[in-house]
C-alpha cells in the first residue's frame, strides 16, 4: 500500500469533500449529527460491542483486547484508592462501565450521557447489573451531588468540553477527598501555532471530522486548568504509539474510501455525510499524530482532600 503525502491527502480530502465545506463545522456544534449518523460506522467498523474509543495495542498489532485497556486501568485505579463509587462522564452506549461492573461487583458504577440514543443502549445494559446505573446528564452540570464518587472518569469525552474550568470544577466537585479524576484522551501539544500550515489544517479537518468543536484541548493547558480547580495531577502519560494499529486499520479503510469510483463517494456522501467523515479522521490521522501535533494522553488526578488549588 503505497502511503500518501501531507499534500496528497489534502488534495483528496479537497476534492472528495471540499476543505472549506468541513472547516465550516469547525466551530459549529455537531454532535448530536455526528454520533447518530456514525453509529452503524462504529458498530460494523469499530465494535460490534459498542467501544466508542481507540484500541490501546502496545504490542502493534491490532487486538479487539486493545478496547479493554482503558477500562482495565480504570479498574486498577479504583483498588489503589479502595474506591467503592465510580462515575463516568460521557459513558456512551455504556461499554466502559459495563465491563467494570460486571468484572469488579463491589463496585457500584454510575454513567451519564448527553445522547438519548447511546443512553438507551447503555440503560438496557445497566438494567442487567445491581450495581450499574445510568442517566443522562452533562459534565457542564453533573447531576449528582458534591463528594458523591471515589473515582471519576472519562473516555474520549472530555475533547468535547468547551469549558474546561467549569468542566474540572464540577468533577472536582462529585470527588470526594482523595478521590481521582482519569482521562483518556486526545490532545493538542504545545505550540500548535508553530507547525506548518497543511499540518495545523489536517488537524483542524480531523477535529472537525470527529465534531469535536473548536479543536481539541491543549494538554497543558487542561492540566493548567486541572490543577487550579483543586486537582493535583499524578501522571500524564503519552500513550499514542499504542493507538497505531487501531490507528492504521483506520487509515487502510479510508484509502480504499478516497480510492473507490467517485460516484459511490458522492451518493455516500449525500446519504450520511458526517458518517462518511470519519474517512477525513482515518486518512489523517497518522499523519498528524507522526508530526506530533496531537497526542492520545492517559491522566490521572487526585483530589488532594482539602479545597486549597495545589502548587
Amino acid at each position: 500500500m503505497k502511503t500518501l503525502s501531507l499534500a496528497e491527502a489534502l488534495e483528496r480530502v479537497d476534492r472528495a469533500f471540499s476543505i472549506q465545506a468541513v472547516l465550516q463545522d469547525f466551530d459549529r456544534n455537531v454532535i448530536p449529527v455526528y454520533y447518530r449518523q456514525s453509529d452503524r460506522g462504529y458498530r460494523f467498523y469499530h465494535s460490534e460491542a459498542g467501544s466508542l474509543h481507540m484500541a490501546l495495542n502496545d504490542d502493534g498489532q491490532f487486538n479487539r483486547q486493545g478496547y479493554y485497556i482503558q477500562p482495565r486501568f480504570v479498574a486498577s485505579q479504583a483498588t489503589e484508592i479502595s474506591a467503592k463509587r465510580l462515575l463516568e462522564v460521557g459513558c456512551g452506549k455504556g461499554f466502559n462501565s459495563q465491563f467494570i461492573a460486571q468484572h469488579h461487583p463491589q463496585l457500584q458504577v454510575t454513567g451519564i450521557d448527553i445522547t438519548q440514543s447511546n443512553l438507551d443502549i447503555a440503560q438496557r445494559k445497566a438494567a442487567q447489573l445491581s450495581n450499574f446505573t445510568v442517566g443522562p446528564g452533562n459534565f457542564n452540570a453533573i447531576p449528582h451531588p458534591d463528594q458523591q464518587f471515589d473515582l471519576a472518569f472519562g473516555i474520549e469525552c472530555l475533547c468535547y468540553s468547551l469549558d474546561n474550568p467549569q468542566t474540572l470544577t464540577e468533577l472536582h466537585r462529585v470527588l470526594a477527598p482523595g478521590g481521582r479524576l482519569v482521562v483518556f484522551d486526545a490532545y493538542r501539544n504545545p505550540s500548535f501555532e508553530n507547525f506548518s500550515s497543511d499540518l495545523q489544517t489536517a488537524t483542524k479537518l480531523v477535529e472537525a471530522s470527529m465534531a469535536v468543536q473548536g479543536g481539541m484541548n491543549r494538554i497543558d493547558h487542561w492540566q493548567t486548568a486541572s490543577e487550579a480547580v483543586g486537582l493535583r495531577t499524578l501522571d500524564s502519560t503519552d500513550v499514542t504509539a499504542a493507538t497505531r494499529p487501531n490507528i492504521d486499520r483506520f487509515y487502510r479503510l479510508a484509502t480504499r474510501y478516497f480510492s473507490s469510483n467517485d460516484l459511490i463517494r458522492r451518493v455516500t456522501r449525500w446519504w450520511q455525510p458526517y458518517l462518511m467523515r470519519n474517512a477525513i479522521v482515518g486518512l489523517l490521522s497518522p499523519m498528524v499524530l507522526d508530526a506530533g501535533v496531537l497526542g492520545y494522553y492517559r491522566v490521572v488526578a487526585e483530589h488532594p482532600g482539602d479545597d486549597r488549588p495545589s502548587n
